[in-house]
């Protein structure tokens, strides 16, 4: 699939109509997008979220949040980083991360790198345990950067 965010603020979705992905035609003052692998999300200019897709995790059910500053579309989750460096997650509770400048996440893995104000960057991973979410967070390690560098990508 395809996502196209356009100068006028508008998506085009290709290649893709499962999910009803390419339902993006009333998206207006989007900022940024991001794909995952059955979902869309996208920034607008206020600050507020929309997804379309897939939503079988809640990775669509972003219609609340508001003051968010980078959204990135995971695999069956959402994450947005708010303007007071907070970053949530679409299917847990509360703060998925604290004191963030930038984050990055890959639309096929459970993972997500977290550059922290104090220049530190850590790798966080979700996977579910007794029916619950559990949350890891630890150290990038330097041997792991070049293969990270390319992953994102």
């Amino acid at each position: 699939m395809d996502v196209v965010l356009k100068a006028d603020g508008t998506v085009v979705v290709t290649g893709a109509n499962g999910y009803n992905l390419i339902n993006v035609s009333d998206w207006k003052n989007i900022v940024a997008v991001s794909a995952g692998k059955d979902h869309i999300v996208g920034l607008k200019a206020d600050g507020t979220v929309v997804a379309t897709g897939r939503n079988n995790s809640g990775e669509c059910n972003v219609s609340d949040w508001k003051n968010i500053v980078a959204v990135y579309a995971g695999p069956g989750r959402t994450y947005a980083l708010k303007a007071d460096g907070s970053v949530i997650c679409s299917n847990s509770e509360g703060v998925y991360a604290d004191h963030v400048v930038a984050m990055a996440t890959n639309k096929s893995f459970d993972r997500v790198l977290i550059l922290h104000e104090d220049g530190t960057v850590t790798v966080k991973t979700m996977y579910v345990q007794n029916n619950n979410y559990v949350y890891e967070e630890r150290p990038l390690f330097d041997y792991e950067l070049n293969s990270l560098i390319h992953w994102i990508h």
